[in-house]
């Protein structure tokens, strides 16, 4: 605890009229895969001295280091915290290291995680064996009896972990009545604390936890000031601590925190961020749902882009006041959004028309993240980082701006086609027309790995999260990489967390793991990772689980292709084993280098990109006659509904489908990894309804287009959110 704070002397913001007030403290320090901690301990037990004096007691005996087991987390939900009555109220105070998973990362293929390595006792052999899903050890949570629950989380990526953790239920916010609702019912909030880049004033080496802490408790203990005793909400305490720790005397940080609310069943509903409670709510109940009923096809108008992108400028706006028209957009073409393409927990992508007529594709932020300041620049990052590499082989960003409630949004060139994985998964490309996609991908990285500033500096630029689910492969035959959102790049505006890894698990670098500096390298690792799995018809780590990948390539073990593929050429293999050499020294220096190597080793057929565009044709041209056909209906619709009932649409309120229209099934784009060992578990895409003029047609999954062996084609586009 910083040794400048003490709490207050009331304890009117925690307590409750009935009840006891209870509080549990986790601390760990001590990692055996891990950086140390000096002061996660340390907060815990001046925490706990905190809490007691404000009246608290603890249910159990704090959980430090070699006591803070994932065993004996579970048993302090079962055999302590279970058995509160409904009328206490808990706080749960927990400090130390936590990592952030991404959706389709190693294990976590459905839903995003935050774990916590609960290794403090492990021994080398068996490091981090022992990890606990935080999000579902705080569904166990909010499932227990007291009325009143706040979980603090004092861990140095929690704030990184927020947008992770919410999992909106059926793709809409929470109601405002049901809120309102839910506050009644009880209070159930999590807020979390963030890392910057100032050190913190007691000289700790992860900056922000003491003096946070600090702060934190001393809200909760009334420096919140409030006019009526009642459970504090995480807005109320998020606002106080930013506010006291960047007025703190010498302090250099404006902490980030967030916080959320947990539902009767344990799922995150409501992200509060930084805003205050009452304005959330009827912010939430005047914003629209952004998605349409099954049987219709979303179209809005959003407005024109505010920063060209043929230019290449490099600036990132701000957007408009999310309560008025987008001022700051110029007068000009406005996207008519005609498919939605695919969509994550970032963002939605649609393929839309601009008022030239040409099709793009429009990437769109969730406008429930959208309020996050933060969030919001890490979107348009990816845009200011793409519109600085010219190359044929990476998809263009061609503008960028903010629709008129604020949200943003970036326009990228139109390439039909298919994802790498998606290839792969229906009818995977021979090995040569394998080699012809990657030497492509190769030059693209490397135009990104040489691409310079505004000042003619090198940008230093590395991908992260190079996999075949960023790989774009074309009609034409042609490989181009996708999403550069959490690209490393010299001058980012941006400061990335320290020790939050960033890429799939199965794709990682041994430095990428061990949380070491990233260069260029490290997107070669994984581009091996891509020519091993081919050779190999298996996935890397087939059969490992994600803490066990994180163990092996910390330890620099790296499966030998040798044993995995014995009649792999040995030129090619060669190859391979030197792109996935453990020490970046030891691999290929440059991308070019790697793709020469590759084709001197394998050369391509003289008609790759041909038959690479026939492949792809033959195994997905049902797709993108379909999305064609619609395009050129919306045409016709809006020509007659123009002559005959006016506009079509008006800004920002969707097309319904007429009702002579009925539906017809495409198939959406799968978001999630999915495994190279598809060709032995295959799981269905899911469908989505899209209008068509052939005549009447049932929504029937059968009519899906399939191959001779029963497969189920992929769609025409995986240029899916994030």
């Amino acid at each position: 605890m910083h040794r400048d704070i003490e709490p207050c002397a009331s304890s009117q913001e925690l307590g409750v009229d009935t009840g006891r007030s209870v509080v549990s403290v986790i601390g760990i320090d001590e990692y055996v895969a891990w950086p140390r901690l000096h002061n996660a301990v340390n907060d815990a037990r001046g925490a706990a001295r905190m809490f007691m004096q404000l009246g608290f007691a603890q249910v159990a005996s704090p959980l430090l280091d070699g006591a803070a087991t994932g065993e004996a987390m579970r048993r302090l939900l079962t055999d302590h915290l279970a058995k509160l009555a409904p009328e206490d109220s808990l706080v749960v105070f927990f400090a130390g290291h936590g990592h952030t998973h991404t959706a389709g990362f190693g294990d976590v293929t459905v839903k995003t995680g935050y774990l916590i390595p609960v290794d403090a006792a492990g021994s080398s052999e068996h490091v981090a064996v022992d990890w606990l899903r935080l999000d579902s050890w705080l569904s166990d949570i909010a499932r227990l009896p007291p009325r009143h629950i706040l979980v603090i989380i004092d861990a140095c990526h929690s704030g990184v972990a927020l947008e992770s953790l919410v999992k909106w239920r059926d793709a809409a916010p929470l109601p405002a009545g049901a809120m309102e609702g839910l506050q009644r019912r009880r209070s159930r909030r999590v807020i979390t604390s963030a890392l910057d880049s100032q050190r913190a004033l007691d000289s700790g080496p992860y900056p922000g936890h003491s003096l946070f802490t600090g702060c934190l408790i001393e809200g909760l203990s009334g420096g919140l000031s409030r006019a009526r005793p009642r459970f504090a909400t995480g807005s109320e305490i998020g606002l106080y601590v930013q506010r006291r720790v960047s007025s703190y005397p010498g302090s250099k940080q404006t902490p980030d925190f967030g916080a959320f609310e947990l539902d009767d069943r344990g799922e995150i509903v409501v992200p509060i961020l930084g805003a205050d409670a009452t304005a959330r709510e009827s912010t939430l109940s005047r914003e629209p749902s952004i998605t349409g009923s099954p049987g219709q096809t979303e179209v809005r108008v959003l407005q024109p882009p505010t920063v060209s992108m043929a230019e290449r400028s490099v600036d990132i706006p701000e957007p408009p006041e999310a309560s008025g028209p987008a001022t700051s957009a110029p007068a000009g073409p406005q996207h008519e959004l005609l498919i939605e393409l695919g969509r994550g927990g970032m963002g939605v992508v649609h393929l839309a028309r601009r008022a030239d007529g040409r099709l793009v594709v429009v990437k769109r932020l969730r406008p429930e993240l959208a309020r996050n300041v933060n969030v919001r620049r890490s979107f348009l990052e990816e845009a200011r980082i793409a519109a600085r590499i010219r190359h044929a082989s990476v998809v263009e960003v061609l503008g960028t701006g903010f629709d008129p409630k604020g949200v943003p949004w970036l326009e990228m060139e139109w390439a039909p086609g298919v994802s790498l994985q998606a290839l792969s998964d229906v009818a995977p490309l021979p090995w040569d027309l394998y080699v012809a996609v990657i030497a492509e991908l190769l030059a693209g990285l490397h135009a990104a790995h040489t691409a310079v500033g505004e000042d003619g500096k090198a940008l230093e630029l590395v991908h992260r999260d190079v996999s075949p689910h960023n790989v774009l492969v074309t009609y034409q035959g042609h490989a181009k990489i996708l999403d550069f959102g959490i690209a490393k790049v010299r001058d980012s505006t941006l400061q990335t967390t320290t020790g939050v890894v960033k890429g799939k698990a199965t794709y990682l670098a041994p430095e990428q793991a061990a949380h070491g500096p990233v260069d260029a390298r490290t997107d070669l690792f994984a581009v091996g990772v891509m020519l091993w799995q081919q050779i190999a018809e298996r996935r890397l780590w087939e059969g490992v689980s994600e803490p066990e990948i994180f163990h092996r390539l910390i330890l620099r073990d790296i499966p030998d292709l040798r044993e995995a593929a014995p009649s792999v050429e040995q030129p090619v293999c060669r190859v391979v084993q030197r792109a996935l050499a453990p020490d970046p020294d030891d691999r290929f220096g440059t991308a070019d280098e790697l793709r020469s190597a590759l084709l001197e080793a394998s050369p391509p057929r003289a008609s790759a990109t041909a038959d690479i565009a026939r492949h792809v044709r033959e195994c997905f041209a049902d797709q993108l006659h379909e999305i064609e056909q619609l395009v050129h209906s919306r045409d016709a619709m809006r020509n007659h509904e123009e002559e005959t009932a006016g506009p079509l649409h008006s800004p920002l309120q969707p097309w319904r489908r007429p009702p002579s229209l009925s539906p017809c099934v495409a198939w959406a784009p799968r978001c999630r990894a999915s495994t190279l060992g598809a060709r032995r578990s295959r799981r269905r895409p899911r469908p989505v309804h899209l209008p068509c003029t052939s005549g009447p047609c049932s929504p029937s999954p059968d009519r899906a287009p399939r191959h001779m062996d029963g497969r189920t084609p992929m769609p025409p586009n995986s240029q899916c959110a994030r």
